[in-house]
């Protein structure tokens, strides 16, 4: 039952707004008639072919067809009462039926839906798909006509495309602004929007109700001014407003009408072109500011994510016009040089702002991209006002246009100073990590007491060495020796006297070494020499100064060494060198102390 009375409902309100169009149509084709008659009775415009259009352009996701049924029964009628056949009345009804039916269907094949006035595309398929509907349904309407044909198939065409291109984008863009602006076609702006429009109604009364001047020319200046204003909607209402005050002079024979002398067609022909170039001159230029509307929009909007995105990325743009000497900043450049951005600095005011050092290299890069005409990049410290020094990255190139005399530059600014800041902290973190290892590594290889090496890093060194004999051939030679009853001296003067004798030994030792030998101490009293390319007599004699200046090194308490000399043979190993060594050492002890003894083949047998 709910069901019942709802699709009840629908097809009353479907009925009533078929209703609607059919009253519509034939209200538009009475009034259309009624003001453009005079003696001559002709038709300038007829408004029911746009009044339809847009009816079907409106409901075509819908049903059409009652709308189209109740238009062509209010066209049926008002031909019949305009004095023709119920014959000639079918066959003309049947011209305007088709007529918005086959504007529909080419501009949904083109894929032109919906309208935009204000796209020169769609403004085109529209005309052209008004041009072929009216010379389809000129030419139907022309087969009721016994005489005149072509006569009446330019005025069928003209008349109707002039209701076409008139009166279907006022209804189309009134319907969207209605919708847009839920229930307004013009919005909060009435009092903007009525005023140009009186405008045009009245400079069209004025000129059109005097026959004395022809200024034919003056409503068409207001429609382009009140297009200029208002956009498209401005402009098909103008184009209406010139078509209804044109319509009402000519009934009272004034205006355009009566300024041409000629037939009642060439007169007919004139109007009409005359209406349509005011509509050709009007709608073109609302597309125009329409797209040019929309291409400043789309440049405010990229201006505005370019200067988002550079303010994030603390980067700035800039473009320098050599031959006007003018220099132009984006507000990025402005903040990494910490000025205002009322502030219009010249070139060289730019260059001064960078530090005292980079000036020149700033300049030079700039003055051999000019001259070279390549791309250029530095580095660079920017000072701002209050001295606050900024680390910035520079990239540009020369951009040559073929007309200039002067090439110009383009280039980007980066702020880089956190990037420098954690490089430098970075560099500065790496170096003390670097001195803490070399401190660690000393550290771990140095003998405590003394400072010089301990067992670790000879032990490693003379690995090396020995490694070196094998693959160059360089001699090696290693001196083991140790301090003569040192235990006695312990036990006597005290551990911090044996310490001190230690420290003693160690560095007169070294005061007597070549810059290329190594001192280790591998135990408590025992000391080693590494003698890298140093045969068996230059060792033997570095070891015989070691021992004298132990023997002369002081007196408190006055101490002595053993030492046992060894050179690296062939097939030497690490431990059997050291063993040489120590065993020659072994044999200076046996034969009374403070003297150094060869590891030969005497030493290994013990004689």
């Amino acid at each position: 039952m709910r069901f019942s009375a709802i699709r009840a409902f629908a097809m009353l309100r479907s009925t009533s707004l078929s209703a609607m169009t059919g009253l519509a149509y034939y209200l538009a084709a009475y009034l259309s008639e009624l003001l453009t008659k005079s003696g001559s009775s002709f038709v300038t415009i007829w408004p029911p072919s746009g009044v339809l259009l847009a009816v079907v352009l409106l409901n075509l996701s819908g049903r059409i067809w009652p709308h189209v049924g109740a238009a062509a029964v209010a066209s049926l009628i008002f031909n019949h009462n305009d004095g023709n056949t119920w014959a000639v009345s079918l066959g003309l009804t049947v011209a305007n039926m088709i007529e918005p039916l086959v504007a529909a269907y080419l501009l949904r094949a083109r894929k032109a839906l919906p309208i935009v006035i204000s796209d020169p595309a769609s403004l085109r398929l529209f005309c052209g798909a008004a041009i072929i509907s009216t010379l389809i349904s000129g030419i139907i309407g022309c087969a009721f006509q016994s005489n005149e044909r072509l006569v009446y198939l330019c005025s069928w065409v003209m008349v109707d495309l002039l209701g076409i291109l008139i009166i279907t984008p006022i209804i189309l863009l009134s319907h969207s602004a209605f919708i847009r602006r839920q229930g307004r076609i013009f919005g909060a702006d009435f009092d903007r929007v009525a005023a140009p429009l009186f405008g045009v109604a009245l400079t069209s009364a004025v000129c059109f109700l005097q026959n004395k001047y022809p200024v034919l020319f003056v409503p068409a200046i207001a429609a382009i001014f009140t297009t200029i204003r208002l956009g498209s909607l401005g402009a098909v209402f103008s184009v209406f407003i010139i078509t209804i005050v044109g319509s009402a002079a000519d009934y009272h024979e004034r205006g355009p009408f009566a300024l041409i002398e000629g037939s009642h067609f060439d007169k007919l022909i004139f109007i009409q072109f005359y209406y349509l170039s005011i509509f050709a001159s009007t709608i073109p230029v609302a597309a125009i500011l329409k797209a040019r509307a929309g291409i400043s929009d789309s440049l405010a909007e990229s201006k505005r994510l370019l200067e988002m995105a550079e303010r994030s990325a603390h980067v700035g743009h800039w473009f320098l016009d050599t031959k006007a000497d003018v220099l132009n900043w984006s507000r990025g450049v402005y903040q990494i040089y910490g000025l205002p951005t009322n502030v219009a600095p010249n070139l060289q005011q730019a260059i001064d702002a960078y530090h005292e050092d980079d000036r020149a290299l700033v300049a030079f890069n700039i003055q051999v991209a000019m001259k070279k005409k390549r791309e250029f990049s530095f580095q660079a410290r920017v000072v701002r006002p209050h001295g606050e020094v900024r680390h910035v990255f520079c990239r540009g190139e020369v951009i040559q246009d073929g007309n200039a005399e002067e090439p110009s530059l383009f280039g980007i600014i980066k702020d880089i100073t956190e990037q420098v800041d954690r490089e430098n902290a970075l560099s500065h973190a790496l170096a003390t990590a670097e001195r803490s290892a070399r401190t660690a590594k000393a550290l771990a290889e140095t003998d405590q007491l003394t400072g010089i090496a301990n067992r670790r890093k000879a032990t490693s060194f003379l690995q090396g060495q020995i490694f070196r004999f094998h693959s160059k051939g360089d001699p090696l030679c290693v001196v083991i020796f140790d301090i003569d009853n040192f235990k006695a001296i312990n036990d006597t003067l005290g551990h911090q006297s044996g310490d001190e004798v230690l420290r003693r030994v160690a560095s007169d030792a070294m005061a007597h070494l070549r810059s290329e030998d190594l001192l280790g101490r591998i135990g408590g009293e025992e000391f080693v020499i590494i003698l890298p390319r140093a045969d068996l007599e230059i060792a033997a004699n570095v070891a015989e100064r070691v021992r004298s200046a132990i023997e002369d090194g002081g007196v408190n308490p006055r101490v002595t060494i053993s030492l046992g000399v060894a050179q690296a043979s062939l097939g030497e190993t690490f431990d059997s060198l050291l063993k040489r060594a120590d065993d020659a050492l072994y044999i200076a002890k046996q034969d009374g102390r403070n003297v150094l003894r060869l590891a030969d083949e005497r030493a290994k047998r013990g004689l």
